[in-house]
């Protein structure tokens, strides 16, 4: 049981991704088990391994979680730029299409469309607005790939 919880540690504390994760753990996994067939109980193999915290942090000196950081932080801005690329392209069709329009339900089972008109300034301020958060979401996404991959070839 303690080889179970000691492996189980290492792999939920570890902050990297999942496949180096799962290909440490096995390694380990394989390196205790050759310390239990010699002979060696398994505190001492352990300890010969070293604790739990000791190879997290081993691992995180090595700069494997300002990697895993990076690209997390690149999704972010993916997801970011998706949100504000959909509030762009609903602006430009309200543009587009001269009006807005709003359901009203006068009664439970109907529905009217009640058209209204924009206001030209303010939509062409949203669309240059939301085209600058787009531009700069997009940017930060591949200015953190690009930085991920500079940091492997680091490594």
């Amino acid at each position: 049981m303690k080889k179970k919880k000691y492996l189980m540690r290492i792999f939920m504390h570890l902050h990297a991704p999942l496949k180096e994760r799962i290909q440490m753990v096995k390694d380990l996994r394989r390196s205790l088990d050759d310390k239990l067939a010699e002979g060696e109980t398994i505190e001492e193999a352990i300890a010969e391994l070293g604790e739990a915290a000791d190879i997290i942090q081993e691992y995180e000196d090595l700069g494997m979680r300002k990697r895993t950081k990076e690209w997390v932080l690149a999704v972010i801005w993916i997801l970011i730029g998706i949100v504000v690329g959909y509030l762009l392209f609903t602006e430009c069709r309200i543009l587009y299409r001269g009006y807005n329009y709003v359901m009203v339900h006068p009664s439970p089972n109907t529905a009217v469309y009640m058209e209204y008109d924009l206001d030209i300034k303010t939509a062409i301020i949203k669309i240059v607005f939301e085209s600058m958060c787009v531009i700069v979401c997009i940017g930060n996404a591949i200015w953190h790939f690009i930085k991920q991959k500079r940091n492997k070839k680091e490594m």
